[in-house]
């Protein structure tokens, strides 16, 4: 075996590797893609279930008698805040 033959071999086990950790790279890439899309999902889930109380206290408020509505207003607006700042919380990370 030549002095060239052996520097062939070993420039393509360089290549071999290479390629090996790429694909490597692919598959944690994927499987961190499927993690942050469950996680995306399950923070979705929430803001929703959030947005049906929201409305639900808006029901109330609107459904209220006249000199009782106002004490109801700080349950929405926190609720209303906590669900803003989620929600904005979740698309900066993206």
């Amino acid at each position: 075996m030549s002095k060239q033959d052996v520097y062939v071999e070993m420039a393509q086990a360089k290549i071999d590797e290479t390629i090996a950790r790429i694909n490597q790279l692919k598959a944690k890439a994927k499987l961190e893609v499927a993690d942050q899309k469950i996680s995306a999902y399950e923070q979705i889930e929430k803001l929703e279930a959030t947005l049906e109380t929201a409305k639900a206290r808006l029901a109330e408020i609107k459904g209220s008698a006249e000199g009782a509505w106002e004490a109801m207003t700080d349950r929405f607006e926190g609720l209303y805040d906590d669900m803003s700042a989620s929600l904005k919380n979740f698309l900066n990370k993206g």
